[in-house]
């Protein structure tokens, strides 16, 4: 059931981004108001759409040519994630809006991962549910945004904060090497969406620092220092990839190294 209501989601968002797209590119008579006429295929309530599909082209096409990347502004991570789609498959807006379109559903199988593991199966589904059919989420992830990466990467980071700071030890199945894999998970996934948006990053940093540092202090005191550090570890890992990714510098690392 859970997974048959995630595809559907994304056929959902799928129709959703191919007809705004559309109605937005033929300027067709249906919400003119918010139809960009500058670019068309784009609207007024996505206006950094437009950039990010302007600058995908640039990027992509300075990587072809070996010539300096230009510069956003912005923080180019979305920007690149563009790039590298139209290098691959062409420079269609559609492309890394039918990405968007997945990611959007895909937040529904974290959420019910994260309910059940907090609450209940049932509870779980409910949520799942809400997340996958939010009216905001479609409309959002039919657009050419980073909204739906940025979902992604928060539910990403509590589910492997959840697991790694709350489970007991790596389980038979997953063994030593994917437990170690989880913990580089976090790390990528709390950089990554930092990068992205500094406020949630922040935000993530402030909650393991609220809620997991306490609770370890009490597992200590009740001589439980195994799971005491496991949580200080996580909430440690968490704030220290928040500050660094603020001194991390994307655009010279993906720049050619020796440009035209």
């Amino acid at each position: 059931g859970l997974v048959q209501a995630v595809v559907y989601s994304y056929g959902l968002r799928t129709l959703l981004a191919v007809a705004l797209y559309a109605i937005s590119f033929w300027h067709w008579p249906l919400l003119t108001s918010l139809q960009f006429s500058l670019e068309p295929g784009f609207w007024l309530f996505g206006l950094d759409s437009h950039l990010y599909d302007r600058y995908g082209v640039f990027i992509a096409q300075a990587w072809a040519q070996g010539i300096e990347l230009p510069n956003p502004e912005l923080g180019i991570e979305y920007f690149a994630l563009v790039a590298v789609i139209y290098r691959l498959l062409g420079a269609n807006p559609l492309y890394p809006i039918l990405l968007n379109c997945w990611l959007g559903a895909f937040t529904g199988l974290l959420a019910f991962r994260i309910g059940r593991r907090l609450f209940s199966p049932r509870a779980a589904r409910w949520g799942a549910l809400l997340v996958t059919f939010w009216p905001s989420s479609l409309l959002w992830s039919a657009q050419l945004l980073k909204d739906a990466l940025s979902w992604v990467l928060v539910f990403s980071a509590l589910w492997l904060v959840l697991r790694l700071a709350f489970d007991l030890r790596p389980t038979h199945r997953m063994g030593w090497v994917g437990w170690a894999l989880q913990w580089v998970g976090l790390v990528m996934t709390v950089t990554l969406l930092t990068r992205l948006r500094f406020y949630l990053g922040s935000a993530l940093s402030l909650a393991a620092v609220l809620i997991l540092l306490p609770r370890g202090c009490l597992l200590l005191m009740r001589r439980l220092r195994g799971a005491a550090l496991r949580m200080g570890g996580v909430a440690l890992v968490v704030v220290t990839c928040t500050v660094v990714a603020r001194t991390l510098d994307p655009l010279t690392w993906l720049s050619p190294r020796h440009p035209e």
